[in-house]
């Protein structure tokens, strides 16, 4: 059973003047129980992939 699902995430940062593709096109799922790592160097978007992800349970609660 999925806890977390998405498909397709992508953000971008200033669409108006200078866009910023910060996530494209990312699709995961956690399962109930499974341990997830995200890693990367700084700056590849480990951070916005959170904030994306937490935002709408934030909002559902």
């Amino acid at each position: 059973m999925s806890i977390i699902s998405t498909e397709k995430l992508t953000k971008i940062y200033d669409e108006d003047s200078f866009p910023i593709l910060a996530a494209n096109n990312i699709s995961l799922t956690f399962e109930k129980e499974e341990f997830t790592a995200l890693v990367g160097p700084s700056g590849c978007g480990k951070t916005t992939l959170l904030n994306l992800l937490v935002l709408p349970l934030l909002l559902w609660n």
